[in-house]
């Protein structure tokens, strides 16, 4: 199949707001003018392929917390989950060669429940940052190993890491 096919299946036939989140970051990057043969080169391919590297590193595991808010923060579980199933179906049609990795399956819904729990942990940073802050000048007891493990998820490069760092437990 050619690349507007391809275009074609993603972005109409399995429509899904992650391919449009994809497309609308990649085409910010382009020039102003573009011709046919250059939105060809710098938009369709690199959108294809940086859907189906997005779901690859789902799949594994291997996308960045960076990576999650950028792509999928603005999504609610239900929304989150149809829409990369709709992903997942679109890029199996344009790479059957890698259907099996770009098969929907159990992983979407781990990985979505890893979003949602990363989606916490960054909301109740700031008020964790207070607790602690409050612990040391009320010089305050008792137990706050939860208050401690979400603040130290804010040590740098913390976003750098991969989705398999966020747990159930944390």
């Amino acid at each position: 199949a050619d690349l507007l096919e391809h275009l074609y299946i993603v972005g109409k036939k399995y429509p899904n707001n992650i391919f449009e989140t994809v497309w609308n970051l990649q085409f910010k990057l382009c020039p102003n003018v573009l011709t046919f043969e250059a939105l060809h080169k710098s938009v369709c391919i690199p959108v294809l392929n940086e859907c189906k590297d997005v779901l690859v590193s789902l799949v594994r595991r291997t996308m960045t917390l960076e990576d999650v808010e950028k792509y999928f923060f603005k999504y609610h579980y239900q929304e989150l989950k149809y829409n990369l199933e709709k992903l997942c179906q679109g890029m199996q049609e344009c790479f059957p060669h890698d259907k099996q990795l770009l098969s929907p399956g159990s992983w979407i819904r781990d990985v979505v429940i890893s979003i949602q729990e990363y989606k916490k942990i960054s909301s109740y940073m700031d008020a964790a940052k207070v607790v602690l802050q409050l612990k040391e000048s009320m010089k305050l007891t008792g137990e706050f190993t939860a208050v401690d493990t979400i603040v130290q998820q804010l040590r740098p490069g913390f976003k750098k890491q991969t989705i398999s760092v966020i747990s159930k437990e944390l």
